[in-house]
């Protein structure tokens, strides 16, 4: 499925991940692969697991990253999903995917020389935007935006 391209980058990538976030694991790796790991907010106890789907021309078509368990995820108050939403600028959402959990959407356009572990770093900061927003009722856009201008601040 791979070509020896795809399969030497995937390569370099297992071995950066494995130095950077040793918590991520490759699955499948001949067909179907995916990258998967769990994720515990710094002001939280439950974990979620995060899953890159590698499409089969990753990288140079952008791979999906999803929010593999909890599979049902709450928004403040508990009266609706984040599930039901699709595409929402509002929670950093992409169009729902087909296996019903939530589908991130950490980038608005796809560069091949992006990789897992800057993708997986989104993730991460999308899971803390999560669980601020389960905490205050705060939009993850607003969460993610504030963490950037605190960080344009501190430059």
């Amino acid at each position: 499925m791979w070509s020896p391209d795809e399969r030497y980058r995937l390569a370099l990538e297992k071995k950066q991940l494995q130095r950077t976030m040793p918590q991520f694991e490759f699955f499948n790796p001949a067909r179907d692969t995916y990258v998967e790991g769990p994720v515990t907010p710094t002001a939280g106890s439950e974990v979620y697991r995060l899953r890159l789907l590698l499409t089969p021309n990753y990288p140079h078509e952008k791979p999906f990253l999803i929010v593999a368990s909890p599979q049902v995820l709450w928004k403040h108050g508990n009266l609706s999903t984040i599930n039901s939403l699709g595409a929402s600028h509002e929670f950093h959402t992409a169009s729902k995917h087909p296996s019903g959990c939530v589908a991130i959407c950490f980038m608005s356009g796809w560069d091949a020389r992006m990789t897992m572990i800057a993708i997986f770093m989104r993730g991460m900061l999308w899971i803390e935007a999560y669980a601020a927003h389960l905490r205050t009722g705060e939009s993850i856009a607003k969460f993610i935006d504030k963490q950037k201008e605190r960080i344009q601040n501190a430059n």
